[in-house]
């Protein structure tokens, strides 16, 4: 992964010098080496830096802090709120199959992620571009790691519905689809956590959960709450929180520096 995105590394031109022979497995048109090897840039261009770190001030520390404070404590209230909407509209059974379909599937798409996220913010190293990157570099393992993991879960929930009706089981399968929503989420998020963006960060891993609170709540006010349609909510969150997440790391990624073949000045 690290390698990949050093693949991508800034470029800048001077004219006038010599060409360059940097340590990539990348030719200078942009085609994949086959040996691996290095390479000697076009005259013209050397290679540069690339974006600088972001240092961290105490006002920066302390923002992220109180944000994502005060995210986590909205995350505990729309957690409340959910608990005493599926308490109300929900007997002891069916609150215990929702939360199998819920809680234990999102538990089981952390595991699949295997620190993915963990590894952009890392590669990253304070750039949102970098870490775009990395994250579009990431995508065949998560793809991967996803698929293994919902097979894993696949006979799980065959004992579970063996004598259930053909909705619940249903419900219960379509919960599967939490597992790639929650990991191409938690890779988005993590362009902005590496960019340091957490107020926007919190924002957006705060959404599923209101979504589902609010779903939920209006489903059993109205009478409609079941197992099925909780499971349908959460995968409602899951699926709004996962676009809004994906939209704003590309965003974070238009507005970053370019790191691109661009020309330097002249000597």
């Amino acid at each position: 992964l690290c390698r990949s995105a050093g693949d991508r590394a800034l470029v800048a031109g001077e004219p006038g010098r010599a060409g360059v022979t940097v340590e990539t497995p990348m030719e200078s048109g942009g085609s994949p080496r086959t040996d691996g090897g290095p390479i000697t840039l076009p005259t013209g261009f050397e290679p540069a830096a690339g974006p600088p770190r972001r240092r961290m001030s105490a006002r920066s520390i302390l923002n992220g802090f109180g944000s994502t404070m005060a995210g986590n404590a909205l995350s505990l209230g729309c957690g409340f709120v959910s608990a005493v909407a599926t308490a109300r509209g929900l007997s002891t059974a069916q609150r215990g199959l929702l939360l199998a379909a819920t809680l234990w599937v999102t538990t089981a798409s952390w595991l699949a992620l295997l620190g993915l996220q963990e590894a952009i913010v890392f590669v990253g190293e304070g750039s949102a571009r970098r870490a775009e990157l990395a994250r579009r570099a990431t995508r065949g393992a998560a793809a991967r790691q996803s698929l293994v993991t919902i097979v894993i879960l696949l006979p799980v929930i065959a004992v579970i519905t063996r004598h259930s009706s053909w909705q619940l089981s249903a419900g219960l399968y379509a919960s599967l689809t939490i597992v790639p929503l929650n990991v191409v989420s938690q890779r988005a998020l993590a362009v902005s956590r590496s960019a340091q963006a957490f107020l926007r960060w919190n924002l957006v891993r705060v959404v599923p959960a209101a979504i589902y609170a609010a779903s939920v709540t209006v489903l059993a006010r109205s009478g409609h709450l079941t197992v099925t349609t909780g499971i349908t909510a959460f995968i409602a969150g899951s699926a709004v929180g996962m676009l809004f997440a994906v939209r704003l790391a590309h965003a974070a990624e238009r507005m970053a520096p370019s790191v691109e073949l661009v020309p330097g000045q002249s000597d």
